[in-house]
């Protein structure tokens, strides 16, 4: 079997690395190959890639995938704003990007796709269920999280009652009132 170079080196990566510490699925899936022969290469090396893999740094180098951490610098330049002459100047901090960035991923805004889609299943049933909720998360690329409390949030918008009557027994249906000829 033919592997290109890129293919090689994640072996041998996964080789050093020891085949009971990487994950075997998401290898060959990163590697377009069966598990299979995944496996079989992992167990029975061929002599190039034991040399390839003595041969590797202890990590692997990419700058690409890592984040380079740099040391969050305690001494950043503050701005002050004094108001009046006798007022203690106020300080006010800058934050930094990255971590604004990570409150705006959990307030981003649905699609009109997905909202059509969570309306559609909400016009059938005001409570999916789990299998339900599991088949949208597929559809719409939500996390399930997002999806359950979208239908909270519907739910308590329009005024369904948040509790439910326990199941009773019409007395139609009940097995005293069945007349037996």
């Amino acid at each position: 079997m033919k592997l290109k170079n890129w293919q090689h080196r994640r072996l041998a990566y996964a080789l050093k690395k020891g085949r009971r510490k990487t994950s075997i699925k998401s290898l060959a899936a990163e590697l377009c190959l069966e598990r299979a022969i995944v496996l079989k290469l992992l167990r029975d090396p061929p002599p190039n890639l034991v040399m390839l893999s003595a041969a590797l740094p202890d990590k692997p180098v990419s700058s690409i995938l890592d984040p380079v951490e740099k040391p969050i610098e305690s001494a950043a330049p503050l701005e002050t704003v004094v108001t009046h002459d006798d007022a203690i100047p106020e300080v006010e901090t800058k934050v930094p990007v990255h971590e604004m960035q990570s409150n705006w991923s959990a307030r981003k805004r649905l699609k009109k796709v997905q909202v059509e889609t969570l309306e559609q299943v909400y016009r059938k049933t005001k409570r999916p269920t789990n299998a339900m909720i599991s088949s949208i998360v597929h559809v719409t690329n939500l996390p399930r999280k997002k999806v359950v409390k979208w239908f909270e949030d519907k739910r308590s918008e329009e005024g369904v009652p948040d509790n439910r009557a326990p199941y009773q027994r019409s007395d139609a249906a009940a097995p005293e009132s069945v007349v037996t000829s």
